[in-house]
């Protein structure tokens, strides 16, 4: 078992996710915090991301191709973007996805790290 530690008390303790629904088939996987109560999200689904999940246990399961290994990392990029602008619409319900930059009222923050010149 993975050891995680607390953001806001610093307490150790094994990595034990729960899961909630939040309405709309949507899915919040969390870790609360036993000393402190704290909830840390490590992340949101929905079907659509549980099927792409899915199909990348399928294709890890079998010999690893160099098709196999680009199919995979495509889906692993496509996730990383599904589940990133779904964190967005479910911390920030008012934000409006731009490409890959939301506007959350009069702030804008890019999905991506972006490196300023």
């Amino acid at each position: 078992m993975s050891v995680i530690v607390c953001d806001a008390c610093g307490y150790e303790q094994g990595f034990a996710p729960i899961t909630v629904q939040c309405g709309n088939r949507v899915e919040r996987v969390y870790i609360q915090c036993r000393n402190c109560g704290r909830q840390h999200t490590a992340y949101y689904t929905d079907p659509e991301i549980r099927n792409l999940q899915g199909e990348q246990r399928r294709i890890a399961a079998g010999k690893m191709t160099d098709a196999r290994m680009k199919r995979y990392r495509k889906n692993k990029e496509k996730l990383k973007q599904m589940m990133d602008e779904l964190r967005a619409r479910m911390e920030h319900p008012r934000s409006k996805p731009i490409g890959k930059i939301f506007c959350f009222g009069n702030r804008w923050r890019a999905s991506i790290p972006r490196m300023d010149m």
